[in-house]
């Protein structure tokens, strides 16, 4: 088992199935519709943990003029599997407030609480070739800028034989 942690760098674009430049790509958010940001996709011969709480959960959301998302916005963090077309399982929902105002710094003290907790006690599990989606839900028309914004988080990761 290893610690992997994952940010906006390693991700893929659901639409586009490249992976993301962080430093030009953007996403075009639609006030109260829910859209995929990024995902993770499971390695070939490996399976990831993820914890039924993420201590370790930083995020920033800002658009292209550096301003951070509405406080209302929801970030939800789901799963889908290789055989599902475009059904992504939701796992968890939270609001944004809590991240917003915060620094990067204070998210990664222990002083404050920005855990994510999954609603089960049981973590989850992704075999080779499942994707880990970050899906986001806001307030009001906006273009979410990669180069702005910062997401990172651990999960674990063990190579298995079939």
């Amino acid at each position: 088992m290893r610690k992997v942690e994952l940010f906006f760098s390693d991700a893929y674009d659901p639409v586009t199935k490249s992976s993301i430049d962080v430093t030009s790509d953007t996403v075009s958010l639609t006030a109260g519709v829910k859209r995929s940001i990024c995902y993770w996709k499971v390695p070939r011969g490996a399976k990831w943990r993820v914890p039924a709480v993420l201590s370790d959960f930083v995020l920033k959301l800002k658009d292209n003029s550096g301003n951070e998302l509405d406080d209302q916005t929801e970030v939800i963090i789901g799963f889908k599997g290789p055989s599902e077309r475009e059904q992504i399982y939701e796992l968890t929902t939270f609001v944004y407030r809590r991240y917003k105002n915060l620094t990067i710094q204070q998210q990664q003290s222990r002083d404050y609480n920005t855990e994510v907790v999954f609603p089960s006690d049981l973590p989850l599990e992704l075999k080779e070739d499942d994707e880990l989606h970050i899906i986001v839900k806001s307030p009001s028309d906006v273009t979410l800028s990669f180069a702005n914004s910062t997401i990172a988080f651990t999960i674990e990761e063990y190579n298995y034989h079939k």
